[in-house]
């Protein structure tokens, strides 16, 4: 497999780099002991971290990897404008296509939770998402980029193991899980096992406990970090129909996406948020009408759909998502080996 280095050996997306694009995660050293005349991939949250060899290495040398990235960080972003040993950046939630106002959010947060018009965080969140919206329209990038997708964690990759739905230590993609789970649906529930993190998502997260088709277990902090042994996570997954897909601190993408996806389960998430009015090329963008836009709409449209409904749109998605990691991976490959 091709190296990727890090100096954060910590990072939450080994597993992803090695299963779907043959990237093996590697602590740096020493330059002189990694770079020996090709292309060199760089994988970090902080892109500053690498400014000596930004800076040192020749002309489009660099294959870089900025992972995080939750809050649209214009100076990252900018950051790497600097540097001309960079061949193509790949970005965890770069600048894409949004709207400002995000009308049609609105409206599905105040179907969602008509109570919140009346309370001051309402027209804060909105003006936030409006402001991130408006930057992220007028950023300049000077460097070859594109998106890189959340993938998932290896937390999770970690409790399916404990269920023996994947092998620790081997490099096959994890894509074919979801052809195992399709069969064994279930006829209800909407789950979700997660912090409360920001207001609009604590204000989701309290509606949700108090119905009965929703089976929300709350955690204290990253639940990766102090879960054990426990399979809770992925559980909760697989033991409901479909599973609530909440904006993290800002961005609306998280790696929760993909990982319901591949348990052969629909996430439940509009286009974009009312916290974060970027597009995400979520499967709801495909759905007709006003139910889009809400969490609540949209689980219901789940849960009356037939089964082969179901199955139709499930497998219409994932067929989309492992197109785009087969070309995402032909791309990092071929920008690897070729000068």
């Amino acid at each position: 497999m091709n190296p990727v280095y890090v100096k954060n050996e910590g990072l939450a997306e080994r597993e992803f780099f090695r299963r779907e694009l043959g990237l093996n995660m590697l602590p740096f050293v020493n330059l002189n002991d990694t770079f020996g005349g090709s292309r060199i991939a760089f994988a970090c949250t902080d892109p500053r971290m690498w400014a000596t060899e930004l800076e040192m290495l020749p002309k489009e040398s660099i294959i870089f990897f900025l992972l995080g990235n939750e809050r649209y960080d214009e100076a990252n972003l900018k950051y790497l404008n600097n540097f001309k040993s960079l061949k193509h950046v790949f970005i965890h939630n770069p600048p894409r296509r949004c709207r400002e106002v995000g009308l049609f959010s609105v409206l599905g947060q105040l179907s969602d939770l008509p109570r919140t018009l009346l309370e001051p965080q309402f027209y804060r969140a909105w003006k936030n998402a409006f402001d991130f919206a408006r930057r992220s329209r007028r950023i300049e990038l000077y460097y070859s980029h594109s998106p890189f997708p959340q993938g998932y964690s290896n937390r999770y990759v970690f409790e399916l193991g404990l269920l023996n739905l994947a092998q620790e230590g081997d490099n096959t993609s994890l894509t074919t899980l979801a052809k195992l789970q399709r069969n064994s649906i279930p006829n209800s529930g909407i789950g979700f096992m997660g912090q409360k993190g920001s207001w609009q998502r604590s204000k989701l997260i309290e509606k949700f406990l108090s119905m009965n088709e929703f089976n929300v277990l709350v955690t204290d902090g990253w639940g990766g970090l102090s879960q054990g042994l426990s399979t809770s996570y992925a559980e909760n997954i697989l033991e409901n129909r479909a599973t609530l897909h909440l904006p993290g601190n800002i961005s609306n993408q998280s790696c929760r996406y993909l990982e319901v996806l591949l348990l052969g389960r629909l996430p439940i998430t509009p286009p974009y948020t009312f916290q974060d009015h970027h597009y995400s090329d979520y499967w709801t963008e495909r759905l007709a009408g006003v139910k889009k836009w809400s969490y609540k709409l949209i689980s219901e449209f789940v849960l009356d759909i037939s089964d082969i409904e179901y199955q139709q749109i499930l497998t219409q998605e994932l067929e989309r998502v492992m197109e785009e990691l087969e070309l995402l991976k032909s791309e990092v490959t071929e920008l690897l080996v070729s000068r």
